[in-house]
């Protein structure tokens, strides 16, 4: 957008004067300066308009006046003295000009957040996400602003340029914390695999089960709070199922492995019921053990004791008891949790799978529909064939006849491919009608403009149909 007029117009006095107008953007200011005619010579007036306006220095005449105003959009860029003959060439100026400093004012303020930013990513020492964010969100804005024409485009590309500056000084952040974050993964991975080491050892040595699925578990909740990176925490993962796997096969018996074409519910509810059958189990020992805490409470209560000592062990059993309560009250709640979570599984599954099938059958009513006018389309085709075959054989017909014929004919072979072919079918039977009144023998091409109406009627009705059930 220029920000530089030359024009020429007359003062006061109506004497002939060049006019030249410059705005400054950042000031917020507008340069008048006013040469007489005898200065301006056509040099100098080619001076202006070449180079002046380009941006580059020129001399200016001595005995030329200048002022400087502040740009608003209530007072006019020239002095009422002073007159030109293109006014709307000022007003146009005037407008764009005040734009161009709102603009300069815009470019201002996310030079100076960028700046901002620019310190407080140089002033960290770590990669922060929220440094991150929050810059995307500033080029977010910044590049909103230049789509929106806000943004000049000299000043876009100085703005771009910053901002990829800061994410530069932050990728390189990032990298650090990488690096260090592999560091302590490394170290981590060693140890959660050493860890597991020792409990495969245990398994291959038929260890006690209960002590392993105990190790087992605490291993897995340590891995879902320890720093590594995702290829290591996916293979011991992989690794801590498979020894899930190895103890209930020694524990258990080989696992029946479940079939291939077996359908995710029965996969899911294989394993529902399962925990069903756990949690059916835990409940039934809780319940053994709360009838022996309140035969140890009855004990305390009436004092059946022989010795003080007897009663303290007692109490110890009964603290022991309660102790192994909360426990198993602590996995029942666990066992339920997870229960919850199976249904809600097994529920999507199941609907999805529905939604498999009804998508399915639906496919096979297009795919029956289509065969089926196919067919119908095929019988129109042979009835035409036969209605030419018995106007040659009666010789009543004419040309025109076995033109039609061989046309709708031709017409209902071309559509046996495609569905739905009510319209062309119609076609077929506009063609034969069109030539009824221009041929000797009407009845015989009437008889053909039936036969190919039937084939329209049926599928047409059928179409109806199925559009009033969707509806």
């Amino acid at each position: 957008m220029k920000t530089k007029l030359v024009l020429w117009g007359n003062d006061k006095d109506d004497k002939r004067i060049l006019i030249t107008l410059e705005l400054l953007s950042t000031e917020n200011q507008v340069v008048l300066n006013v040469i007489p005619e005898n200065a301006a010579t056509d040099e100098f007036y080619n001076q202006l308009m070449d180079q002046w306006r380009e941006g580059e220095i020129i001399t200016f005449p001595e005995s030329m006046e200048t002022q400087t105003q502040e740009l608003t959009l209530a007072e006019n860029l020239l002095p009422e003295d002073i007159k030109v003959e293109k006014t709307d060439i000022i007003t146009k100026a005037q407008a764009e000009w005040h734009f161009v400093v709102l603009s300069e004012k815009l470019y201002a303020s996310y030079l100076s957040e960028i700046d901002m930013m620019k310190e407080k990513v140089a002033a960290t020492v770590s990669f922060e996400k929220e440094a991150w964010e929050e810059l995307k969100g500033l080029q977010g804005k910044v590049q909103s602003q230049f789509k929106d024409r806000n943004i000049q485009r000299e000043h876009i590309g100085e703005l771009r340029a910053k901002i990829n500056e800061v994410f530069d000084m932050l990728k390189q952040l990032r990298a650090a914390q990488d690096a260090e974050f592999r560091d302590v993964s490394d170290k981590n991975y060693e140890k959660i695999t050493s860890r597991l080491g020792t409990i495969e050892n245990k398994v291959s040595e038929d260890a006690k089960f209960s002590v392993v699925f105990d190790d087992l578990k605490a291993l897995q909740r340590d891995l879902k709070t320890i720093k590594l990176v995702r290829e290591q925490r996916n293979e011991l993962w992989e690794r801590i199922d498979n020894t899930f796997k190895a103890v209930k096969e020694k524990r258990f018996g080989p696992q029946k492995e479940v079939a291939a074409t077996s359908s995710g519910t029965d996969r899911v509810k294989n394993r529902y019921d399962g925990l069903m059958s756990a949690i059916s189990r835990m409940e039934v020992s809780i319940k053994r053990d709360r009838e022996e805490l309140e035969e140890q409470l009855d004990k305390i209560k009436h004092s059946r004791f022989d010795g003080v000592l007897e009663q303290q062990i007692s109490q110890a059993k009964m603290n022991m008891i309660e102790n192994r309560v909360t426990s198993k009250e602590a996995k029942l709640k666990d066992m339920h949790e997870t229960r919850n979570e199976l249904e809600a599984k097994m529920k999507h599954i199941k609907e999805k799978e529905e939604r498999k099938i009804q998508k399915e059958a639906e496919e096979k009513v297009k795919v029956a529909a289509a065969a089926e006018e196919k067919a119908k389309l095929a019988e129109a085709k042979a009835k035409i064939v036969a209605a030419k075959a018995a106007a040659v054989v009666e010789e009543t017909t004419v040309e025109a006849v076995t033109e039609v014929v061989e046309e709708a004919t031709e017409i209902v072979s071309e559509t046996v491919e495609a569905t739905p072919a009510v319209e062309v079918v119609e076609e077929a039977v506009e063609v034969v009608s069109e030539v009824i009144e221009a041929t000797p023998v009407v009845e015989t091409v009437e008889e053909v403009t039936e036969v190919i109406s039937e084939t329209v009627t049926e599928p047409k009705a059928k179409e109806e149909d199925i559009k009033t059930e969707e509806a």
